[in-house]
């Protein structure tokens, strides 16, 4: 079976591709869910997916089964969509990609994804992630950036995205993001990644503050006519379900405070304030952390009892973020 599967083949005016992936460079399902709420709020039409059978192991990664009110069930398969949207005022449309870091043929996923780039002549391409920082949920997530070409970094800059390179300098263990856009580097593809910083201590939950932080982001220098007052609504919620969660915990609190401090003073975190950031999957926050993971146990046990999920989030039975 062919990996990539085609349910149409549109004709598109100059597209542009924004890509997401869930898992290691998706903290808070925050990249995914910001991707998928444009795309949802755009209408976007499906129109390819990647076969997931030859990607992932289904005994580390189960598939999810539902019922729905008439007792059907079906099964889910984890879902790498691409969906475009034409853009009749500019005539310059967009893809959207959405998917999965697989566990399994890195090379081949990346290829496939080149596919779908080559035949739709997609130019540029902003890939969306998320990395767990040591900033604080009181303030608006930070987002970072980096890009192949002068004229994507001036983009990325006018937009008000901080510490932009043309490309990082980590090394070390990587996504599968880097290995799609170093291969679109050989290609001779123009790229740019765009991170969003989301706050460690609240890995245990979709987050939608930092999927709005990235959405504003993308939507300063993207042309697309998305409202994002739900995900505005979703994040003052999500607001005042953290303070409920962290209200009894003073050493927590005293935590967070000097993690504001550090945010307000601007030295936010080590990948926030070099001028090569991001650094992707550097993870551990700047300064102590409290002493004891019993600290954090009130967070993780409100958040793993909180009904549904927010608009722009996972699915269930989706990824976790990274380990902080």
């Amino acid at each position: 079976m062919e990996p990539l599967i085609w349910h149409e083949r549109p004709e598109l005016r100059n597209p542009t591709l924004v890509a997401a992936f869930g898992g290691w460079s998706d903290a808070q399902e925050a990249a995914t869910g910001a991707v998928r709420f444009i795309a949802e709020q755009l209408k976007a039409t499906k129109f390819a997916e990647i076969e997931s059978e030859d990607f992932y192991s289904f005994f580390r990664m189960r598939p999810f089964i539902s019922v729905d009110e008439n007792g059907t069930r079906t099964i889910r398969w984890p879902a790498n969509d691409f969906f475009y949207w034409r853009n009749d005022k500019t005539g310059a449309d967009f893809i959207f990609f959405a998917g999965l870091e697989p566990q399994l043929h890195w090379k081949t996923y990346s290829h496939t994804l080149v596919q779908v780039v080559d035949a739709c002549k997609a130019s540029p391409i902003f890939v969306v992630g998320a990395m767990l920082d040591g900033t604080p949920h009181t303030r608006m997530p930070g987002v970072t950036g980096s890009a192949s070409t002068p004229q994507l970094r001036e983009v990325l800059a006018e937009a008000g995205i901080s510490g932009v390179r043309r490309r990082s300098r980590y090394q070390g263990p990587t996504g599968i993001s880097s290995v799609f856009t170093i291969e679109c580097q050989e290609k001779g593809i123009e790229y740019a990644n765009v991170w969003g910083h989301a706050p460690h201590y609240l890995q245990s939950s979709p987050n939608p503050k930092v999927t709005l932080s990235l959405a504003q982001s993308l939507l300063k220098f993207l042309p697309l006519p998305v409202d994002l007052s739900p995900l505005r609504t979703a994040t003052q919620e999500f607001e005042q379900e953290v303070a409920k969660a962290t209200a009894g915990n003073l050493e927590l609190q005293g935590y967070i405070r000097r993690l504001e401090q550090q945010f307000d003073e601007g030295i936010e975190s080590q990948a926030m304030s070099q001028p090569n950031a991001p650094r992707e999957g550097e993870e551990t926050p700047r300064g102590e952390l409290p002493s004891s993971d019993v600290l954090l146990r009130d967070v993780e046990e409100f958040f793993r009892r909180r009904p549904g999920e927010q608009p722009g989030g996972a699915q269930p039975g989706g990824p976790q973020p990274p380990p902080g």
